[in-house]
């Protein structure tokens, strides 16, 4: 079974985390496993990859001049893509984002190869060029399958592709970790710095309630093209001894270590892998119910608390909700890390390899059978 990844980059993000941990998990059953990206070879990795994965870096960024050479440097990707296809010729190539997408359909042409194309985002809430979805909407149905993160985005599919498409949550994982004693109450959020996360409406009703709850300070770990406007806000505030921006966590998903209660402030997500992250780690989560995902991980009252997205003055209430009741908090900790499992990587492989398994001809071969990894919970 040979299986080739093709996606943008190797950097810190949802796929890139989610393909390290599949990909892992089937090299060291055997698979053979390349994994191809648009990044140079000096871009920092943000996820550990197998030493048997065969990386291929093509040093091949997206044109961000004039339309005309945008169109030029995604032909030469897709011709550079194409050339390492009919090389290695994979079973089947697993594609993830709506540009890598367009250019894996494209660069499959005439070869005989399957593709499975993977949607993580927000499809009312895409901001590329409108002949990026235009081109897409046409090659879609060339994919053998379109894997798609909640039912609720499905349902927002044109029914000629709605009836490709399947469901498949993300893979999450915690790696080993340990909580740390801290002094008072810590609300952590985690994420870019970017306005898709809605830290400005999350600062915003923190300092509603920050007065009231002095034993409470808010981090925001992450890094990104905001963070001059969000300090900016911070010191308008009078909060910069309460609310801090540390930038990116020094390892994976540390950030859990140091936290009493997560929020997620998201204006629309894919689905929302930190908040699978921080009930995992048996955090009490508050949630906007954005589209898409939190809606369909948490169930409100019983593993989380999910609030009107956009509503500050609502999250606000929820989290002084939260703040003031250590029981409850204590009891949506404990049944979210009971829920969370059926995000776990041996659950989500499984959906992965089954769906590959019928996509495939009988010569292709099957899956060799499945290590049992022992489960990976904090201490």
């Amino acid at each position: 079974m040979k299986v080739m990844f093709v996606l943008a980059g190797l950097g810190v993000g949802g796929a890139e985390r989610v393909i390290s941990l599949i990909s892992r998990d089937w090299v060291s059953r055997g698979v053979e496993v390349t994994i191809v990206s648009f990044d140079s070879p000096d871009e920092p990795i943000g996820f550990a990859f197998d030493s048997r994965i065969e990386l291929v870096r093509l040093a091949i960024h997206s044109s961000g001049g004039p339309f005309r050479h945008g169109v030029a440097a995604t032909m030469y990707r897709c011709a550079s893509l194409r050339k390492i296809m009919r090389a290695q010729r994979p079973d089947i190539v697993l594609s993830f984002l709506t540009k890598i997408n367009v250019i894996t359909l494209l660069a499959s042409y005439w070869t005989g190869i399957p593709v499975i194309i993977s949607e993580r985002n927000n499809p009312k809430a895409q901001q590329a060029h409108p002949l990026w979805y235009l081109s897409w909407k046409t090659l879609a149905r060339r994919a053998q399958v379109i894997v798609l993160q909640t039912n609720s985005i499905r349902r927002l599919y044109p029914a000629v592709l709605s009836k490709r498409a399947t469901v498949i949550p993300n893979v999450v994982e915690l790696p080993e970790f340990e909580h740390q004693d801290h002094e008072g109450h810590v609300l952590v959020s985690a994420g870019r710095l970017v306005p898709q996360k809605g830290y400005d409406l999350l600062i915003r009703a923190f300092a509603k309630i920050a007065a009231a709850n002095p034993d409470w300070r808010l981090v925001i770990w992450g890094e990104g093209k905001e963070r001059e406007r969000l300090e900016a806000q911070i010191r308008d505030c009078g909060l910069e001894a309460r609310i801090s921006l540390p930038g990116n966590s020094p390892r994976p998903l540390s950030w859990v270590e140091c936290a009493d209660l997560f929020v997620l402030s998201s204006r629309h997500e894919g689905f929302g892998n930190v908040l699978v992250e921080a009930m995992l780690a048996e955090l009490p989560v508050v949630s906007f119910n954005c589209d898409f995902g939190p809606g369909d991980i948490i169930s409100e009252g019983v593993d989380g608390l999910l609030v009107r997205a956009g509503d500050a003055d609502a999250l606000a209430r929820t989290l002084a909700l939260a703040m003031a009741d250590p029981a409850l908090r204590k009891r949506l900790a404990s049944h979210a890390i009971k829920n969370a499992q059926r995000f776990r990587r041996e659950h989500i492989v499984r959906q992965w390899e089954a769906l590959i398994t019928r996509i495939l001809s009988p010569q292709a071969g099957a899956f060799p059978d499945p290590i049992q990894h022992p489960p990976l919970t904090g201490t």
